[in-house]
């Protein structure tokens, strides 16, 4: 599966950013891999509405069939950049949720077959899907502010 860039995901991505940014708690002590650093992040209810209307909008634009099996929001705070790492499932779908960064950073950035870093701006309601057994990682934003992206697993 190549990976797949959609922007201007949902309208309702302003509620979303409230939802979590402002209305939903985050949780200290999250990290990718056992060395590192530790972020926030708090898991989600699967079967919340919000939620699976997101999912269900997603498998929309997605080439094949997925069956959600767990979510988070990922929150990371200037210097918490992630450590690249695979993740469970076949396929992860992302997020990008807090509003454009001003100073830059808060890119998404894999590994392709060749080991070569590829890099993805970070774009309020930019949709990133992915073969979950790809490298790849989340850099924080380079200014005061939290990147909080929607990560979504699935199994096909």
């Amino acid at each position: 599966m190549k990976i797949i860039v959609k922007d201007n995901f949902t309208p309702n991505i302003n509620k979303l950013n409230k939802l979590f940014l402002y209305e939903t708690p985050h949780y200290w002590g999250h990290a990718s891999t056992n060395d590192g650093d530790p972020f926030y992040s708090t898991p989600l209810d699967i079967d919340h509405s919000n939620l699976i209307e997101i999912h269900n909008d997603i498998i929309k634009s997605a080439p094949m069939e997925f069956k959600m099996i767990r979510a988070y929001l990922n929150i990371q705070h200037q210097g918490m950049d992630g450590v690249f790492h695979d993740d469970d499932g076949d396929v992860t779908m992302l997020l990008m949720i807090t509003d454009n960064p001003k100073k830059g950073g808060g890119e998404f950035e894999y590994k392709n077959e060749k080991g070569d870093i590829i890099k993805i701006e970070y774009k309020q309601n930019r949709l990133i899907i992915f073969d979950s057994k790809i490298k790849h990682r989340g850099l924080a934003y380079k200014e005061n502010k939290p990147r909080i992206t929607l990560v979504i697993k699935n199994k096909t």
